[in-house]
């Protein structure tokens, strides 16, 4: 019985042993498309393969076999197949022109692709220069075979005949690093590498320029080992690859001999060394090399495989994979070596790899020989060999578990002939396999995605030098959240690297793409910073409030490499990479209603120079733009805003940047962002346009102004509310005054109502001090009334200036009452005088006998009483009403209409009504004296209103030409004044009308001047 249970449970051991051992060599379920290929008439195979880290595009390129003989290849193209994410296939066709040279594809194909940034090809190739001479070229085109540059030389002219089947002698590499840029754009660069004499390294750089969406800036030199004089070496290998700052990193191995002087001729020392060296981003020159491993096995070779940043996240600086080989009788021996170092050349680890494994399979166990390795990103590495049993690919993880190198399951991929392989930054593996059949019909895409386990894989951010974040991975977090923190395990240096946050297309409503919500960099104080008392092991990184703004909403933040560098190292490290660190906003909650708002945004002096060269159309262009940014960046529906396509200048500023107005519509849907919040998220983005989407190439939005941001334009009451109860508390004040004025002095039989000076004079110089005030500050908002307003302002200046100084000099010296008037009350006299250069109306407030106040009862003749009376009728009509109308057309045509302008209007047409009411008061009191007086009263006062007037222009010609011409020296006040008992003049005639006739009667004065007697 017992024997029958051990044998039972031996059974179920050995059913558990081989069904684990199947499913640890099948645990993953690999995806495969098929590919169909009829319709180029020709059969294709995939040569080659391309991975756009980014977008996670899959690029292969296709060829035909090549003919009998070994002939060029009769087509003068080849065919591109893209699988977008998406799971569409974007076929393509590259058309070369005649200097491609077809021996590139037969009898060797010597053609390989390269992804650049923004999904861009770079297509390397041979071109013949002569014969048997060749120079590396490449070329670079869109994913759909537009070609943008067909010629970018790479190397110098070498020795080869294009036409053999002998292998490439040239040892070179191209290696492209992508960097993210400060938006949602990539930057990058390319570096081509290569060894003509296997003694020295050649090698040039390109940056990637991102708008023009070319290859520049080209960098070259030589880079020469340093070794001893009594060596000879040769470069037997060498690797590039991207470093986490930005720049490059070369790695190469040389083989070098040294003969023994003081031993016999065949007494020689051979060794082999691996040495490093860096190109930092925007530097010109390498780093010194540094020797990062050295062998004296005789003859023996090494071979760089990879290099690449550190394998094992937990450890800062790079890694190297390299074989060493030499000869063993009677075979060749070699192993795996895996260097871990930092970019000063100090080595952290050296660790052995088996080169090889055996698979223990159903009948048999099967040896697969290692001849190249894949590394996964932040998680191990996979080793490739070749199965010795039907010579199939096959391949096996590993990763660093506790600094050992531990083996971990199969790859995925189904086994295969012959493919070519690559990796996602998710770690998914992808190959493209011929079909079956191989008559080029049809092929296939197959691809596992690697999945990690939480020790190995950082506790979920695929970094263990990152020990938690807040918020956690798929937290759900509130839409006003301030700020997020990074934690991590030692103490770190903020560096270059970016941090960006985006909003997630999935199950969403309002975007197609993952959106651009914020990015910067470490170095951005204002953004990020250490958390205090934590040794620089936590970073807060500051959100803006138009980040996570969308309720039930996807999110993900991306930290770029070399965000941060180890503080005891100096070296950079890895970051999140794009999907990991995912968060989620709460559910919809219903929002407070808001009305429409009307939006003011400033142009930056680039766009406003841009603006202003704009045509009409290109106009109208600006402004769809501009809404489809913010509609994009908040996001928020496209109709929900408006713009009336109007602008202004801000006329208080020297370089005249332009305001434009944008509408925001209200919504009823209580769940959809209010307009408040709208208009917070337009103002968060502009101020920080630099970190958001709005700062895009070929956005309007980059031409706002940042220190501007976007401010809401309210009506005039409740943005002037209390400016405006002060003027109405003036204005009431004034009627007081007034009233007050015209109680004791209600009417004047020359003056009519004398408190009505007293008001005209308060609002005609409130106007003139609003005249000014406006043409300062808003006078260059509407460019086409500015030269207007400067001509209207400083006009009736000199006509006033001119008219003032007549009836001065003619009261002066020939009128005795107002030269007496004039000494007597010289402080009142000389201020309202200077005041009528401004306007006539304070010469009208110093004769009005305003509450009878002597100081404003100066004798003006009927005169000069005619003269401020035209004049200030002639000022009416060529200053206050082409006022009024540009106050009017100012008001049609900004945008913004603030309280200055609001102000100017208001007193402009209070003159104006004053006039009117004014001058139609004189004409109904003229025509009811002229009706209601006898007509043997005093003949001036029996003339009509518009006799007298024309007699008072006759007599203001006629005496300016006397007094001009000295002919007049003095004169009374007018004929009913006979008696004059003080004052001084010079004698001289006096003119009094009479009909249209003008008699003289002589004056004679004393000889001091003080006693006048009137000649009978």
């Amino acid at each position: 019985m017992t024997r029958q249970i051990i044998s039972y449970i031996k059974i179920t051991f050995l059913f558990i042993t081989v069904l684990l051992t199947f499913f640890a060599n099948s645990i993953y379920s690999a995806r495969t498309i098929k590919l169909d290929d009829n319709s180029s008439g020709v059969p294709l195979y995939p040569v080659d393969t391309v991975t756009f880290q980014k977008s996670s595009i899959l690029t292969t390129r296709l060829t035909t076999n090549c003919p009998q003989g070994g002939g060029p290849n009769s087509l003068n193209l080849f065919s591109l197949r893209s699988l977008h994410p998406n799971g569409t296939i974007q076929s393509s066709t590259v058309f070369y022109s005649d200097s491609f040279s077809l021996y590139n594809f037969c009898p060797l194909d010597r053609i390989s692709l390269f992804a650049l940034p923004d999904n861009i090809l770079f297509i390397s190739y041979l071109r013949e220069e002569a014969i048997n001479q060749v120079r590396f070229m490449g070329m670079t085109t869109t994913l759909d075979g537009t070609i943008i540059e067909p010629e970018v030389e790479l190397s110098d002219i070498m020795s080869l005949d294009i036409k053999s089947i002998s292998s490439f002698p040239y040892l070179s590499k191209i290696t492209i690093k992508t960097n993210q840029a400060n938006s949602d754009t990539e930057s990058g660069a390319l570096l081509f590498t290569i060894t003509y004499n296997n003694l020295s390294i050649n090698w040039r750089k390109f940056d990637w320029d991102h708008i023009g969406r070319r290859l520049s800036n080209m960098s070259e030199g030589v880079i020469t080992p340093v070794v001893p004089s009594s060596e000879q070496y040769r470069i037997v290998s060498f690797q590039t690859f991207g470093t986490l700052d930005g720049g490059f990193g070369l790695a190469y191995s040389i083989h070098s001999i040294e003969s023994q002087p003081e031993s016999t001729p065949t007494s020689i020392s051979s060794h082999s060394q691996v040495y490093i060296t860096f190109l930092h981003e925007s530097a010109l020159t390498w780093t010194p090399p540094t020797v990062i491993y050295e062998t004296l096995l005789a003859n023996a070779n090494i071979t760089i495989k990879l290099c690449t940043s550190s394998i094992d996240t937990s450890s800062a600086g790079y890694t190297c994979f390299i074989i060493v080989t030499w000869q063993l009788q009677p075979q060749l021996q070699y192993f795996w070596r895996i260097i871990n170092f930092l970019s000063v050349g100090s080595i952290l680890s050296y660790k052995e790899l088996s080169n090889y494994e055996i698979r223990f399979e159903t009948n048999r166990n099967v040896a697969i020989i290692y001849n190249d390795v894949l590394p996964l990103t932040h998680y191990g590495f996979c080793m490739i060999g070749v199965r010795q049993d039907n010579s199939n690919l096959q391949g096996s993880l590993y990763n660093i578990t506790e600094g050992a190198v531990v083996k971990g399951d199969d790859w995925g991929i189904p086994q295969i002939l012959r493919a070519k392989y690559d990796v996602l930054n998710n770690n998914t593996i992808w190959t493209a396999v011929p079909g079956e059949d191989n008559l080029g019909t049809f092929w296939y895409i197959i691809s596992n995605d690697i999945h990690k386990n939480e020790v190995n894989n950082g506790d979920g951010y695929e970094n263990k030098q990152i020990s938690s974040t807040v918020p956690p991975i798929n937290a759900t977090i509130p839409t006003d959240t301030k700020n997020i923190i990074i934690k991590y395990k030692n103490p770190v240096i903020l560096s270059t690297g970016f941090i960006s946050v985006y909003q997630s297309a999935l199950n969403s409503t309002t975007i197609n793409t993952d959106l651009l919500r914020q990015t910067f960099s470490a170095l951005s104080p204002q953004y990020v910073q250490y958390v205090n008392d934590t040794n620089n092991t936590e970073v807060e990184v500051i959100i803006l409030s138009s980040t996570f703004n969308q309720l039930n909403s996807n999110y993900y933040i991306i930290v770029d490499d070399n965000f941060v560098r180890s503080q005891d190292f100096n070296e950079p490290l890895m970051g999140i990479e794009s999907g990991v660190w995912t968060v989620k906003t709460g559910l919809p909650e219903e929002q407070k209603f808001t009305d429409d708002k009307n939006v003011l945004l400033r142009l930056n002096a680039t766009g406003t120079r841009l603006f202003q060269e704009l045509t009409s159309l290109e106009r109208d262009g600006f402004f769809d733009n501009l809404l489809l940014s913010f509609s994009q960046s908040i996001p928020v529906p496209l109709e929900r805003l408006r713009t009336s396509k109007r602008y202004q200048f801000e006329g208080i500023r020297d370089d005249l940047p332009i305001l434009i107005k944008i509408q925001l519509k209200a919504t009823r849907n209580k769940e959809d962002m209010n307009t408040e919040q709208i208009l917070n998220n337009i103002d968060t983005l502009v101020r920080n346009k630099f970190v958001t989407k709005l700062n895009g190439p070929r956005n309007a939005t980059s031409f706002l102004d940042s220190s501007y941001g976007a401010k809401e334009i309210v009506s005039v009451w409740p943005a002037y509310r209390y400016e405006i109860a002060g003027i109405i508390c003036a204005i009431f004040v004034l009627f007081v005054l007034v009233f007050l004025a015209h109680n004791i002095n209600p009417t004047d039989p020359k003056n009519g109502i004398p408190s009505m000076s007293l008001f005209k004079f308060v609002v005609v110089f409130v106007d003139f001090i609003m005249d000014i005030i406006f043409l300062f500050y808003n006078g260059r908002d509407v460019q086409t009334l500015y030269l207007p307003s400067i001509i209207l302002l400083l006009a009736p200046l000199s006509i006033n200036f001119f008219i003032t100084m007549f009836i001065f000099l003619r009261e002066y010296y020939s009128n005795p009452l107002f030269a007496n008037f004039a000494r007597e009350n010289s402080f009142s006299t000389t201020i309202l005088l200077v005041l009528g250069y401004i306007d006539l109306v304070s010469l009208e407030l110093l004769s009005s006998n305003l509450a009878n106040f002597q100081k404003l009862s100066a004798p003006f003749d009927d005169l000069a009483d005619r003269i401020i009376y035209l004049g200030s009728l002639a000022i009416l009509l060529v200053e206050d009403l082409p006022q009024l109308v540009i106050q009017i057309l100012y008001l049609k045509l900004v945008i913004d209409y603030k309280f200055v302008p609001l102000l100017t209007l208001i007193t402009c047409s209070l003159i104006i009504t004053t006039n009117i009411i004014g001058r139609s008061y004189d004409c109904y009191r003229s025509i009811r004296d002229h009706y209601s007086s006898d007509s043997t009263d005093d003949d001036y006062q029996g003339h009509s209103s518009r006799g007298s007037y024309l007699i008072g222009v006759n007599e203001i010609f006629n005496k300016w030409w006397d007094i001009g011409s000295g002919k007049e020296k003095g004169k009374g006040k007018n004929k009913e004044e006979q008696d004059v008992t003080e004052g001084s003049g010079v004698g001289g005639n006096y003119i009094e009308p009479s009909g249209t006739n003008f008699d003289t009667q002589p004056v004679t004065a004393g000889p001091s001047g003080n006693n006048i007697s009137w000649q009978g």
